[in-house]
């Protein structure tokens, strides 16, 4: 109730002079896949692979193209774009075998599907889970001298079925924020391919919170927010006003009397100066 209250008063008290002006909780949902190239070392893959994996990376870097969303449908997509590197990662770690075997598995055939369709990250990771149903696809790592793979992980010990549940349900909670998050007042890109989005009711952001801290750590790590535009100290600056105003607007009564007890406590030296003789 408080924090809906605070953002009322923020909305009507609005102005071009005003210095909290824009005030929401602002979400970033960071690009994760930046760092999708470093995540496995080149040297484990044998050489043809390893050329494989670099060239479809630089494919895809030299293709992508970051549009603001303007739809539902388009936050969703890029949600699990953003995400893709956190997914995989935790996918990976739920697999019931070596992680970083699976983890570079993942990568190479997530990053050649992505390089050779439209881009799709949602389905090129399902490709890249369906690929490791197959024994011909795990053999991607360099051998020994007498031709036995330095990794020997291979489709029967990975529990598939669990990590397509998964990758599901993940889906599924990126979905839900993506509705609420098309209400937003503001959806941008930064350059960094991280999706912003500036939602001034608390409701919903308390909301996208709640479904957020739901998803595993690997893809909660890469999602923040917080009060956009303006400070603690802005903030305490304006409870005084905030808590009057909805007194004021809520109340049945014709005439009360407010008391601000040690109001001080919450006003920085210099706005006491300023606002003090005003209020008198």
């Amino acid at each position: 109730m408080y924090f809906d209250n605070l953002l009322d008063y923020l909305r009507w008290n609005q102005s071009s002079r005003n210095v909290v002006q824009d005030v929401g909780f602002e979400f970033r949902f960071q690009n994760s896949f930046k760092r999708m190239a470093s995540l496995v070392r080149p040297d484990v893959y044998y050489p043809g692979r390893r050329v494989e994996l670099e060239n479809a990376y630089n494919t895809i870097q030299k293709s992508r193209k970051l549009l603001s969303p303007s739809s539902q449908k388009d936050i969703f997509e890029l949600l699990v774009a953003a995400l893709s590197t956190s997914i995989i990662v935790e996918l990976a770690a739920s697999s019931g075998a070596a992680r970083p075997e699976v983890l570079a598995v993942l990568q190479l055939h997530f990053i050649s599907a992505l390089a050779v369709g439209d881009l799709n990250f949602r389905r090129s990771i399902s490709q890249s889970l369906e690929a490791l149903r197959y024994d011909e696809n795990w053999d991607v790592f360099v051998k020994d001298k007498q031709g036995n793979s330095f990794k020997s992980v291979n489709s029967i010990d990975v529990d598939i079925n669990r990590m397509q549940a998964l990758y599901s349900e993940y889906l599924e909670a990126l979905r839900d924020i993506s509705e609420i998050l098309a209400s937003g007042r503001r959806i941008s890109i930064d350059e960094s391919g991280s999706l912003i989005v500036l939602v001034d009711q608390f409701s919903f952001a308390s909301k996208v919170v709640y479904l957020s801290t739901r998803l595993p750590r690997n893809i909660l790590s890469n999602i923040n927010w917080g009060w956009r535009g303006i400070s603690t100290g802005e903030m305490a600056y304006t409870h005084l006003f905030s808590e009057t105003y909805n007194c004021a607007k809520k109340s049945r009564k014709a005439n009360y009397i407010i008391v601000i007890d040690e109001a001080d406590l919450y006003l920085h030296p210099e706005w006491q100066r300023g606002e003090s003789p005003r209020l008198s």
